[in-house]
């Protein structure tokens, strides 16, 4: 058994190519700094976000995400907590701040005059956080925390920026600002702080139990107790609303899942639905049907069918409506050229041509009691003189 555990320790062990804590120091400070190049790049990454979600292409998100530094602060706050020293912490939240804050203006100004105002799936995706995103922010975090503490790195961090997503939230703040959406707006810069603070967590967390960076003896111990209870609250209130929003997304998947057995159990052959619409909140199931009507009594039998689907809170509503197929409309147009002596095409063309005429009267008309009404109108203002007479 001892040997077993020997074997999973060796073979998930860290620490054999761990960089030297002097270079881990310095790795830290420079990702945080907000100046030269690390500003032009994270410009140039707003612009390249924003026209990527303006045009809804993934690639050119992906591209944004990974040229974008905001990385680099949120892993230094985590390591300025690990190691007691409140300054570095300090300073990565004040420079993320302006990061945050050039993110949210540049691309407020860009969508606020792009002609492009519609929002796309990628903008819609990113407005409703759930479970599933602090799951990724944290597992996200933690490989980039252990990808830049290596003495060689990896591809590590190009991975970590596209599946936490940092950039792209926080210019759909941008884009719910620009067009006065402030739902989107709202939605973005939650799953952002999501992934800011899980980030940073795991980072913290990484770096203090499994890399065991050198503290500094800064803190007393009632200080690193505040903190360790303020970093758990604010974990638990950053979660509750992206734990409702999973249970509904949860519950969405499966009643759609619900809806489409239900609707491929179809069982009349010669009709079939071409439309489907469900509806949380009336609680109701809309078809519509094209094919040969169905009785109250079919309709009836399949809409009991639904408690086979947990569908028994759901009603069905269906619209019907007949199909008519070629060898009928071929049968209909016999019959026109025996009994009118005309095909259907030339019917077309006498109903549009009878609708046009009557078009015509009525426009002729209505013209005509328009000239009516003004001389009424006019014969009612002429002054009544009948009266007005001066005996000299």
């Amino acid at each position: 058994m001892e040997k077993i555990q020997d074997i999973f320790k060796e073979s998930f062990n860290i620490k054999w190519d761990n960089a030297s804590n002097e270079d881990i120091h310095r790795s830290m400070l420079s990702g945080s700094q907000v100046r030269g190049t690390n500003l032009v790049i994270l410009v140039l990454a707003i612009m390249i976000c924003s026209v990527g979600l303006n045009m809804n292409s993934t690639a050119v998100i992906i591209g944004a995400m990974l040229i974008s530094p905001l990385m680099g602060c949120i892993m230094a706050m985590g390591y300025g907590l690990a190691i007691n020293d409140l300054h570095i912490f300090r300073k990565a939240t004040i420079g993320l701040g302006g990061q945050i804050l050039l993110c949210v203006i540049g691309s407020t100004i860009y969508f606020a005059i792009s002609p492009l105002t519609i929002a796309g799936s990628e903008i819609l995706s990113r407005t409703a956080p759930t479970l599933w995103d602090v799951l990724i922010a944290i597992f996200g975090g933690s490989a980039g925390i252990i990808g830049v503490t290596r003495k060689e790195k990896s591809n590590v961090i190009p991975g970590v920026a596209i599946a936490t997503a940092l950039m792209p939230p926080i210019c759909t703040v941008g884009f719910g600002i620009g067009n006065g959406n402030l739902q989107i707006a709202f939605g973005a810069l939650y799953l952002f702080f999501i992934n800011l603070f899980f980030i940073c967590i795991a980072s913290y967390l990484i770096l203090k139990i499994v890399i065991r960076v050198p503290i500094q003896q800064g803190l007393s111990k009632a200080t690193y107790r505040k903190i360790r209870i303020e970093i758990l609250a604010i974990a638990l209130i950053t979660i509750m609303p992206s734990i409702y929003w999973g249970f509904e997304s949860i519950t969405d998947t499966i009643l759609q899942s619900n809806v489409a057995n239900f609707t491929e159990s179809f069982p009349y052959e010669d009709t079939d639905i071409v439309s489907t619409e469900v509806s949380k909140d009336d609680k109701s199931i809309e078809i519509v049907l094209v094919g040969s009507i169905l009785s109250e009594e079919e309709i009836t039998a399949y809409e009991d069918t639904m408690k086979d689907y947990n569908l028994d809170d759901m009603t069905l509503e269906v619209t019907q409506s007949y199909a008519v197929d070629q060898a009928t409309l071929d049968n209909f147009e016999a019959e026109l050229r025996s009994d009118l002596g005309i095909d259907l095409d030339e019917l077309v063309q006498l109903v549009e041509a009878k609708q046009a005429e009557q078009a015509l009267e009525d426009a002729k008309a209505a013209q005509e009691d328009d000239g009516q009404s003004t001389t009424d109108s006019s014969d009612d203002t002429t002054p009544d003189t009948t009266n007005d007479i001066t005996i000299q």
